[in-house]
């Protein structure tokens, strides 16, 4: 990075990686260096048998006597240069532009996944069951302890339905679902929290997407697409590479490439494209292809005596560990172009839009409800005074087990199984709630009161 380029394509006060491990030679080796810059900026690509381009072009020419580069290692270029290394291993990156984040109408609905939702409603159903079963078969349910106040509601699914809904949504029960502030947190956080959301993860979805790609006109990873015809992906990628009309020499034309569209995807060494020197407004950002590794390498004409010395101090370098501080020195594990971490906006009028239309759609749901229960309960209230039975104060024909709460709060129950008045604490209590289930625990350890009838004695 950095440093000067003359006319001749010297490079002068170049740093990094590369130079640092460069310097190691030239210390352990005794030698003096200078850069150049291949002509066509390119690492190297065959031509024909006898000639390639780039800085392998170069090498074989005699022009230059080592490639101090993150040379991309293959088959095809083993036969022609002896790799020093490799150094390190890379893996494949795809650069992508990513798009604007559009604000969803619904997007109070966002956190959960449809089948979240399907069985959040199914658990609706499925604890109101059981709660009735429960109080149908348990002997210490308030039904059946025929407990003070105690209706017949606590044996119907419709309302235990009602009941399990008001728990959830904290309306009119005393029991409540468990951390609901911190649902509710979790919900304010989502709806100001603006995730970067990248529509590409891997080399599959780049394959069968309707992505545009590129590669370096003749790098290593085009070779290797271009090899592997058994691989049902790399054909994919081969294919839409050569469909690309556009010819990309450099990483410089590769990032202009995918700046000018979110439909065009680059395919490169991961490092170097995080370390590019991209614009502060730029919105692109490298995903990782990590079951691509890269090898990179330095590299020497096959016939240099020196060849074999350098492959041995690049073993030593690694193994004493300085190829790891020179890689933690120049961060070469960089964080990414956009870190996709969260930002945070305000809770905007359309972030909310979506619960609104929701909750007025069941609030007049409910409004008709409750026009229908007062016609029913109207209907009901005619029906039973025309009813001969009624005039006999026979309270459960006239008043169904359903609406007797509303009609007769007032009517007599059967005569308790347990006597509770010797507990005082409980003849305060009212059913509802927890409260039913401590009258129903403490019904369990106070004694029944033993009611003898007198007999009279058969002489």
């Amino acid at each position: 990075m950095g440093g000067r380029v003359t006319k001749d394509l010297e490079l002068i006060g170049a740093r990094g990686l590369v130079i640092d491990i460069l310097n190691e030679f030239a210390r352990r080796l005794e030698f003096s260096y200078r850069l150049f810059l291949p002509p066509d900026g390119e690492y190297g690509a065959k031509i024909s048998n006898t000639t390639w381009s780039g800085m392998i072009g170069e090498l074989l020419a005699k022009r230059t006597d080592i490639i101090a580069a993150p040379l991309f290692v293959n088959e095809e270029r083993s036969g022609y240069v002896y790799y020093v290394g490799p150094f390190m291993e890379d893996t494949m990156g795809i650069l992508i532009k990513v798009p604007d984040q559009n604000e969803e109408l619904f997007q109070m609905f966002l956190p959960f996944r449809y089948d979240i939702w399907l069985c959040l409603v199914a658990s609706v159903f499925i604890a109101a069951l059981a709660i009735t079963l429960f109080s149908i078969i348990s002997p210490f349910s308030a039904w059946n302890l025929a407990l003070p106040g105690a209706t017949s509601d606590e044996v119907s699914i419709y309302h235990s339905i009602w009941f399990k809904v008001g728990g959830m949504l904290m309306q009119g029960q005393e029991l409540r679902a468990i951390a609901g502030s911190a649902r509710t947190a979790n919900l304010t956080a989502f709806l100001t929290r603006n995730v970067v959301q990248i529509p590409i993860s891997s080399l599959d979805d780049c394959a069968n997407s309707g992505y545009t790609v590129a590669a370096i006109e003749y790098s290593g990873l085009k070779k290797m697409f271009e090899r592997g015809i058994g691989n049902p992906v790399y054909s994919k990628i081969y294919e839409k590479i050569t469909k690309n009309d556009v010819d990309i020499t450099s990483l410089k034309q590769s990032v202009e490439f995918v700046r000018n569209s979110t439909s065009n995807v680059f395919l490169g060494n991961r490092i170097s494209l995080l370390h590019y020197p991209y614009d502060g407004t730029d919105t692109l950002d490298v995903v990782e292809v990590k079951d691509i590794v890269i090898p990179l390498s330095f590299a020497v004409r096959l016939d240099e005596e020196y060849a074999s010395l350098m492959l041995n101090f690049m073993s030593t370098l690694r193994e004493r560990g300085v190829i790891d501080h020179l890689l933690e020195k120049w961060d070469v594990e960089k964080a990414k172009i956009v870190a996709n971490t969260a930002s945070y906006n305000a809770v905007t009028l359309r972030n909310i839009s979506g619960a609104v239309k929701v909750l007025s759609v069941f609030i007049v749901v409910s409004l008709i409800v409750l026009v229908i229960e007062k016609l029913w309960y109207k209907r009901s209230l005619n029906k039973a005074r025309l009813n001969p039975k009624c005039k006999e104060k026979d309270e459960e024909e006239c008043h169904p087990g359903i609406w007797r709460r509303f009609t007769h709060p007032s009517a007599d129950l059967a005569k308790p199984k347990l006597d509770l008045s010797r507990n005082p604490t409980l003849k305060q209590l009212t059913y509802a709630g927890h409260r039913r289930a401590s009258a129903a625990y403490d019904a369990t350890i106070i004694t029944v009161d033993h009611h003898h009838t007198e007999s009279s004695d058969v002489d």
